[in-house]
């Protein structure tokens, strides 16, 4: 029901959680003495309700909670793992806080999936990250992203200097976040799921000079591209069931 103390070896690099139907709580002091551990995922414990997040070792570089549907907080915060590299919260629905103090400027990939119950993300909570090159959000439909907002000027994706990915659905917030732009160093965009979607005009494109890949599933009410065009730097598009967008762009094929 608990994590024990001192069951792990000192020179324990990964560890794999999963299936541990009665675990209720993970012992922060089972994780002090694991110096060298650089993995953790913790997968399918559905009474699981506590999780030290600030116990953990700064060794860290990937943390992947999964499957952990009484999971309420990652306790005081992820921002001392200053080696985590790779993040990913997928399918906790009663998770309502992702980090109180902000994630570490360290990470380079996030995920967070289908969490029903998170609402926002408070303001500051993407500051540090100016090495995050992929960012992933799917199925979290309440969430309002208050920490991308603008505030004084500043604010918004672009302030995300590494970002090279963005794959993001089921969110009405999608065309204000992008209005502002995306930093230069931004390749490759995969939006799905808007419902409310019917153009493209106020989502910035004109400025990613440098995307190469772009994606659109699912967005049933898209009913055209952006009238000033895309960029001239895209090599890849697909679109996929867009009822309404799909035989425009096939015409057009044609055309050519």
């Amino acid at each position: 029901m608990t994590f024990p103390e001192a069951l792990h070896p000192t020179t324990l690099t990964c560890l794999h959680v999963e299936g541990l139907k009665n675990l209720k709580a993970l012992n922060g002091k089972g994780f002090q003495h694991l110096t060298c551990l650089e993995e953790l995922r913790i997968i399918d414990c559905k009474k699981l309700q506590c999780f030290p997040g600030e116990e953990l070792p700064a060794s860290l570089m990937s943390l992947h909670l999964t499957l952990l549907p009484k999971l309420e907080d990652l306790g005081k915060g992820l921002l001392h793992l200053i080696s985590l590299k790779e993040l990913s919260i997928e399918f906790c629905e009663n998770l309502q806080c992702l980090s109180e103090n902000g994630l570490p400027a360290s990470l380079s990939s996030l995920t967070i999936s289908d969490l029903a119950n998170l609402e926002d993300i408070d303001k500051g909570f993407f500051q540090n990250l100016i090495s995050l090159e992929e960012l992933y959000i799917f199925c979290c439909e309440n969430l309002k992203y208050s920490s991308l907002e603008k505030e004084n000027g500043n604010g918004g994706l672009k302030n995300l200097i590494s970002l090279k990915k963005l794959d993001i659905s089921s969110s009405e917030k999608l065309p204000s976040l992008l209005e502002e732009g995306l930093p230069t160093s931004f390749i490759s965009l995969s939006i799905s799921w808007f419902q409310n979607l019917r153009d493209l005009n106020q989502m910035g494109f004109q400025h990613l000079n440098s995307l190469e890949k772009l994606e659109i599933w699912c967005c049933e009410n898209l009913q055209s591209l952006p009238d000033a065009g895309l960029p001239l730097s895209l090599s890849y598009l697909g679109i996929y069931k867009c009822p309404l967008l799909e035989p425009r762009c096939q015409k057009g094929a044609g055309s050519d």
